[in-house]
């Protein structure tokens, strides 16, 4: 999902964008990219799937806490974070051993 479509459901539901935060879980991540990665299998040096995995997760949600506390509300970050993922994996809440798993790779990352 593109960025502008998660700050637009962000604003709808929590009456913010907190663009930074989604651009921080996205990275370097775009939708076109990462399916050019799947067709492809690679990008260079940069693999998208990598990047999901540290920062598309349940764990992931700490160093969000940490990075944007002086922004926002534990609580609003908590919920961007969590709704952002969900979003992306149409309502589950992966984990970083799921990334790991065959099946959830077929599910959610071949298009």
């Amino acid at each position: 999902m593109k960025i502008a479509t998660h700050k637009k459901k962000t604003m709808e539901k929590l009456g913010v964008e907190a663009e930074d935060i989604h651009e921080w879980i996205d990275g370097l991540f775009d939708q076109k990219r990462f399916n050019e990665f799947c067709l492809k299998g690679a990008l260079g040096d940069f693999n998208p799937y990598e990047h999901r995995k540290h920062r598309h997760c349940k764990e992931a949600i700490e160093e969000a806490v940490e990075i944007f506390k002086d922004k926002y509300s534990e609580d609003i970050i908590r919920k961007v974070f969590e709704s952002h993922v969900r979003e992306d994996y149409f309502g589950y809440y992966p984990s970083r051993k799921d990334f790991e798993k065959e099946e959830f790779w077929n599910k959610y990352h071949i298009y």
